[in-house]
């Protein structure tokens, strides 16, 4: 079988999708996902109804150890909107207190994969 570069030269390399992204963000950033979790048990203990997006832009301007900083003074922002989605599922899943907790939207079976 003739690999596909080789039928293809000028093709692009394939890009991580974001659930692939987010994923190596929830490996590499565990303090930043137990915070969130805190704070969603928090308001669901306390009856608060919140959303992922509310609790993940809490997270948006402060500053994360970039997963792949070299340099322990290397601080970058690192939360991307597009992780939120799959970070709510993860916290769902992961949690079993939040399970069902943040709305969700209809999604494909296919795309609405738990991570792992």
């Amino acid at each position: 079988m003739i690999p596909m570069s080789e039928l293809f030269p000028n093709m692009p390399e394939p890009q991580e999708t974001w659930e692939q992204k987010a994923r190596v963000y929830i490996r590499n950033n565990p303090e930043i996902i137990q915070k969130m979790a805190n704070e969603a048990l928090y308001f669901k203990r306390h009856g608060v109804k919140r959303g992922m997006k509310y609790i993940a832009d809490n997270y948006r301007y402060a500053p994360i150890k970039s997963a792949k900083s070299t340099n322990d003074d290397d601080e970058k922002y690192t939360w991307n909107n597009n992780y939120t989605t799959y970070v709510g599922d993860y916290l769902m899943e992961h949690y079993a207190e939040l399970s069902g907790y943040f709305p969700t939207r209809r999604r494909s079976p296919k795309t609405r994969k738990v991570l792992a």
